[in-house]
């Protein structure tokens, strides 16, 4: 019975200690509790850096291990067209990655009378592409849209009889020196032909001439 005394005696103790320093005791909890959770926390921190590192380590490892033919090649080299105000004109093969100045340089640089203003020289050529150098006050549009009609005339198998030179309307049958200066005189007096008809208006040129003409010349 007294044993049973002191127990109740022993456990009204501890409950008014309890009651007494209750908040003491949560807030102990509470810390205890937070530092686990920290603990823990930064044992998932590094468990993480960790696997990150060792997939960067096996990212690189794989890098290394690609095969050489799979690797793109940085020197390919491509034939561009360089004319104009250009000292040595003509067909360069060149890195696909140069720029346009590398071109003007393998081709001897600027003549004197280059507008070298004009060109973007930081521009990088593209493969099979015709730079042209204008001159000083020279209009780029108006040449490139010659150049054009000089290039369709030829690959259609006509001379175009608004802008071929003097040489050129030679070699047209029954055209000789005489003839085409005639047609140079004309046009340069007249304008250019508007219809191909007009031609027989040049003094030299009759109808069978005319006729003889038409499968071979152009005014477009």
């Amino acid at each position: 019975m007294q044993n049973m005394l002191k127990l109740c005696t022993r456990g009204d103790y501890v409950i008014k200690l309890l009651n007494k320093y209750k908040v003491l005791f949560i807030f102990i909890l509470l810390t205890v509790s937070s530092l686990i959770y920290s603990i823990a926390h930064q044992d998932q921190e590094v468990i993480e850096i960790i696997q990150t590192t060792e997939l960067e380590s096996l990212s690189i490892d794989e890098e290394v291990e690609i095969p050489h033919e799979q690797i793109v090649p940085t020197n390919k080299m491509v034939p561009v067209f360089i004319c104009g105000a250009i000292k040595r004109p003509g067909v360069y093969e060149i890195r696909e990655d140069s720029l346009i100045e590398e071109v003007v340089m393998k081709a001897g640089g600027f003549t004197e009378e280059a507008n070298r203003e004009a060109t973007n020289l930081a521009r990088v050529v593209t493969a099979h592409e015709q730079i042209y150098i204008p001159k000083v006050g020279e209009e780029i549009d108006k040449v490139m849209d010659s150049y054009d009609n000089r290039l369709r005339e030829s690959e259609s198998g006509r001379t175009n009889i608004n802008t071929a030179e003097i040489q050129e309307l030679e070699k047209l049958p029954g055209i000789g020196e005489v003839k085409a200066s005639q047609i140079i005189a004309y046009r340069n007096e007249h304008g250019l032909f508007k219809n191909l008809e007009e031609l027989k208006n040049v003094s030299g040129i009759g109808q069978k001439t005319y006729e003889a003409l038409l499968e071979y010349i152009t005014i477009e």
